[in-house]
């Protein structure tokens, strides 16, 4: 009980502006045990940020939400895997403006991020002077906490703060001239005069999809619709997430471009697979006739077609022990008037006949001919 004897004193959130309190020295499993019976309106936060992890690595989203007060603190480690995500799935739709010379972000839970046009802005707008960054883009994990606890702020998936386009800026007295000077709107002036917006894309979809991938990549048996739309399924299991993130950290693995070839794969990242021909294997038109597997084929209906090659030749072993596409090559003609491979074979089958009736016709002579001898 000597936990309860300590001093319990207020202190102020550089992000948002907001009260918390603050605790020594108690420790996060018996406080943990003690949420439920503090007196109402007693709360706790950490003295410093390195010590959120040790009082919220085994809580979820929905049991750190009112911890803190109004505040983003306490699911540090999920927001780390949202924007990761978010930065793979989005690219330059989300581009970081920080570090810069000239912007100071008030916490590092600031996740400095904007369209690639909104950090132009930006920059050109920090070339006349510091810009003091109270809070930028949000996660769905971070809003969820907060319209939990702050009474003005939207629910998640609803803040202007998930789109990427915002920033709230603490000194806009003397720079806000600066950044619609570069293209920022200032939407609000009179209600809420710190915040600022760039052009851009709505990535509050994105925010949301970020979620349900991590969600099902963990949870393979509770699959969530990924469909980038907040619902009741959605924020169930939002509240059910682990605060410090989960196991599976990622699913999106960014894009590399190279060269396209037949593999069922975007070598190139044009969001296409095995285009442009790849996996058609042309015949050498300068062969000369006599060399050529394909000798005879006509300049009929078949000539130029593509079709499947045998189902055993050309196949690409990926290793995922599961089935791959069957390579397919195109015939083409080889000269005018020949016949087509279809008479070709059934040449063939006509000859192995003839010579098998034969052979048989012979061989009941012989037979004959033995019996006679023997009688």
């Amino acid at each position: 009980m000597q936990a309860l004897a300590h001093v319990w004193a207020v202190s102020r959130d550089p992000v948002d502006a907001e009260r918390t309190v603050v605790r020594s020295l108690v420790p996060a499993r018996l406080l943990a045990s003690l949420a439920g019976t503090l007196i109402a309106g007693c709360a706790f936060a950490p003295a410093t940020d390195g010590d959120v992890g040790a009082a919220t690595g085994e809580l979820t989203v929905g049991a750190v939400a009112g911890m803190f007060g109004c505040s983003t603190r306490g699911v540090e480690g999920l927001s780390t895997q949202l924007v990761a995500e978010m930065r793979c799935l989005e690219g330059d739709a989300f581009t970081p403006f920080a570090p810069h010379a000239n912007i100071t972000l008030a916490s590092d839970r600031v996740h400095p991020f904007l369209s690639a046009e909104g950090v132009r802005m930006l920059h050109d707008a920090a070339g006349h002077a510091d810009i003091q960054i109270t809070s930028a883009f949000r996660t769905l994990a971070e809003q969820y906490v907060l319209s939990r606890t702050c009474s003005v702020a939207a629910a998640p998936g609803r803040s202007n703060h998930e789109t990427g386009r915002a920033i709230d800026v603490s000194n806009y007295g003397t720079v806000g001239r600066y950044l619609t000077a570069a293209g920022f709107s200032h939407p609000l002036p009179s209600s809420d005069p710190v915040h600022y917006e760039a052009p851009g894309a709505d990535l509050r979809t994105t925010s949301v999809l970020a979620f349900q991938r991590l969600w099902n990549a963990n949870h393979p048996g509770d699959l969530l619709d990924e469909d980038g739309a907040i619902g009741p399924q959605t924020t169930a299991r939002l509240e059910s997430a682990p605060a410090d993130g989960f196991a599976i950290d990622h699913v999106c693995v960014a894009c590399t471009p190279a060269a396209e070839v037949c593999n069922m794969r975007d070598d190139d990242c044009d969001g296409a697979i095995d285009e442009g021909g790849v996996c058609d294997v042309a015949i050498d038109a300068g062969t000369p006739t006599s060399d050529r597997s394909d000798a005879g084929v006509s300049t009929g209906a078949d000539a130029g077609a593509v079709v499947p090659s045998d189902p055993d030749a050309g196949v690409i072993d990926d290793g995922d022990g599961g089935g791959d596409p069957t390579m397919t090559r195109t015939v083409h003609a080889a000269s005018a008037g020949g016949c087509s491979t279809a008479g070709a074979l059934d040449t063939r089958r006509s000859a192995t006949t003839i010579f098998f009736v034969l052979g048989l016709g012979l061989a009941l002579r012989l037979g004959r001919r033995t019996r006679r001898a023997r009688t």
